[in-house]
Parts: structure tokens; sequence; C-alpha cells
């Protein structure tokens, strides 16, 4: 059809109310769905009825509508009232109404929309990271990371857990190449029973990466001596007799410099 300047007065034009044009810039559908509205639209009121007769392939050619996505228009718009729709006398087409009491379209339950029209975005939550007991179960490389909060906990006579972000750093420095021997050593040089200290002695000042390897080579010749809560680590020791056996105690008073006497252990020459 040629462009042409359109005119009021030559017959080819009809009217619906302002009302119904009001709803339908608020209404918020689909581009599918506002075609299919439109054809109706067009061959119902477009020839002064109230209602239309048309067929499926009608529909098709003047949306231009893919078979699916117009059913799947006139079912949604069917469901929200907006459209009126029954079988007519003929197997092929089907009557169509336009709803005009707009009060009584639905919004659809599954709709999470705004009323300008645009589509609300689903909050897309960032997955969250498998916790690290379940990546390194049953790993060595884990329970060398735990021995290593346990030596923490001697050492302190603080009560760090096996969370990740106490055992996350920890891990990330053995998988550097760093041993267990070396990150005992960090927390034996950083140890000083003072409350500045105490403060920032936790594994993720520790075992930072910018840190750790210069607390590891740290020396403290010239330094005050650090001092150990040695009451804590022979009450620990004495907790590990009785839990373990005095093989197991006796190592721990060996590596803490411990006198097994002091624990109830009669052995030479430790």
């Amino acid at each position: 059809m040629p462009d042409r300047d359109f005119d009021p007065k030559d017959g080819e034009w009809f009217y619906f109310m302002n009302q119904f044009a009001d709803a339908l810039a608020r209404i918020d559908l689909s581009n599918a769905e506002y075609r299919f509205l439109f054809c109706i639209i067009r061959h119902s009121w477009g020839y002064g009825k109230s209602y239309c007769l048309i067929r499926p392939k009608t529909i098709l050619s003047f949306t231009g509508l893919a078979k699916s996505a117009a059913w799947r228009a006139e079912q949604r718009l069917l469901a929200r009232n907006i459209l009126k729709g029954s079988r007519s006398d003929t197997k092929t087409a089907k009557r169509f109404k336009i709803n005009s009491k707009i009060s009584t379209w639905k919004r659809l339950p599954n709709e999470n929309r705004f009323s300008n029209g645009y589509q609300k975005r689903k909050k897309v939550s960032k997955r969250e990271p498998l916790p690290l007991k379940t990546i390194y179960k049953d790993k060595e490389i884990f329970l060398l990371a735990q021995s290593i909060i346990d030596e923490m906990n001697l050492i302190s006579g603080k009560n760090f857990t096996y969370a990740d972000p106490n055992i996350r750093p920890i891990l990330e420095r053995l998988e550097e190449g760093f041993s267990q021997n070396d990150c005992i050593q960090v927390l034996k040089n950083k140890w000083a029973d003072d409350e500045f200290h105490k403060k920032f002695y936790q594994p993720k000042t520790l075992f930072k990466a910018e840190n750790f390897e210069g607390y590891l080579n740290e020396n403290h010749n010239g330094h005050r001596p650090h001092k150990r809560n040695d009451e804590w680590f022979v009450n620990f020791c004495k907790d590990v007799l009785r839990s373990k056996g005095p093989e197991e105690a006796l190592r721990h008073c060996k590596e803490m410099a411990i006198d097994p006497r002091r624990i109830g252990l009669e052995v030479p020459d430790v």
C-alpha cells in the first residue's frame, strides 16, 4: 500500500475511547501480544463490529508472527481477560472480542514486571564457592593446614577454628611450596605475649602472601625475647595425654619444649 497522508474524513478511520488508548499505553504486553491484539482490533472495530471471525492463517499473515508465537500471544491475552474468544460455527475461524471493561483486565501471577512496561531483571546471585573442606576433603594438605591451626592455638592460647577464612591463607602458602615447618616457624617468630602482638596474631595476617616470607626470614637477634604461654601448653598436653595417649602427648612436649614431667610423664632425656 503506497504511503499517503491520512484524512479522518475519507472514511478509512475507526475510533475507540481515550480510556482504552490510555490503557494500551500503560499495559505491559510483549511485541507478539501487541501485534495479535491490534490484528483483532483492526478486524473488529476496523469494520465497525464489536467482534471478528478470523482464521489463524489471516492472523499469521497480518501480524507476521510464527504460528507458535501467535498461539502463545493468544493464550496470554485470553488469560489476562483482554480478549474474549470462542469457537465459531466454522471449523477454521475463531471468534474474538476486545474486552472493553478495562478494570477486569488481569495481571498474570507469574509476571514480575514494572508498570512502565520494562521487565524487571532477575537478580543474579554470584555462585558461592565450595567450602574448602569439600575441595580438600581427605587430602593431606588440608590435614596439614589443620595441624598448623592447632599449633597456632597452642602457641597463643587462642581458639582459631578450621573455618575457611582461617585456613585458606595457610593452604595457599602450602600450595606455593612452603612446608609445615616453615609455617610453624612463622608462628614462633611472630608470637609475643603482649596486647599489640596478640591483636595481629591471626592466620589472615601471618599467612598473607605479602607478609609470610618476611616473617619466615625474620631475625630476632637483638630483639626482646618472646614470652611463651607455657601454662596453656601444659594444660593442652595434659588433654592430649588423656585423649590420645602418652606417645602423642610426648610428641607435643618435644615440639613445644615442655618438660614431660610437668604433665605426669616419666621419660628420661627428652
